[in-house]
């Protein structure tokens, strides 16, 4: 399996130990902490009501899965613009060649879209943990 994009040595980077490693995989995490934190703003999850103070799991849950829409939607759309401007525009007809995949535009495109599922997966299964954990807090320490 290739390496995510991600994690790749960053070429203005001193070669200290791991720190050209480190810092595209720290501005990664930053990327999508923020647009969690969008997402959260969006669907309105600091409130009383989404940390549980109704004491309802659905409540909770609902809260959590708007916020991560939206961010997941903020993260396909910076994916595309980041493959347009990485491919161009001359790559937009890529996918109907026959022999799929048949260039490396159509690699590119393939690992990024499996980066993103990891991403979104693994950020969704993170922080539903977290909210139903705090939510459970809730009813034993209230705010």
């Amino acid at each position: 399996l290739p390496r995510p994009s991600w994690l790749v040595a960053a070429p203005f980077v001193p070669q200290v130990r791991a720190l050209p490693y480190v810092l595209p995989a720290v501005g990664h995490g930053i990327t999508l902490a923020a647009l969690w934190v969008l997402g959260a703003f969006a669907a309105a999850a600091y409130q009383k009501e989404a940390y549980g103070a109704t004491g309802s799991t659905a409540t909770v849950l609902g809260f959590t899965v708007r916020a991560g829409a939206f961010a997941s939607g903020l993260l396909i759309l910076l994916t595309q613009a980041q493959l347009y401007a990485e491919l161009g525009p001359d790559a937009a007809g890529a996918w109907a060649e026959p022999g799929f995949p048949a260039t490396a535009a159509d690699y590119v495109v393939l690992r990024r879209t499996a980066e993103l599922a990891l991403d979104i997966g693994t950020e969704a299964l993170a922080l539903v943990s977290w909210r139903l954990y705090r939510a459970s807090l809730y009813g034993r320490f209230g705010d």
